[in-house]
């Protein structure tokens, strides 16, 4: 992987954490954001389930959930 290819990552990246915090806090619908995470390669069926997955471990762990 050249220099650039991890630059393109990275800001891949950051552009899908800032998206991730718009849609959890609210100022990006889900439309919009399961549309860009598709457009990432993300299938929003599987962003669901994981969602899912770690909702059910932490209520497990008995972790303090917040908004």
């Amino acid at each position: 992987m050249t220099d650039a290819d991890i630059d393109t990552q990275w800001d891949l990246h950051v552009l899908r954490v800032q998206m991730t915090d718009g849609f959890l806090q609210g100022t990006i619908d889900p439309e919009t954001y399961f549309d860009f995470m598709a457009q990432q390669g993300y299938e929003p069926e599987q962003l669901m389930d994981d969602a899912e997955e770690n909702l059910q471990f932490a209520i497990q762990k008995g972790l303090k959930i917040e908004k």
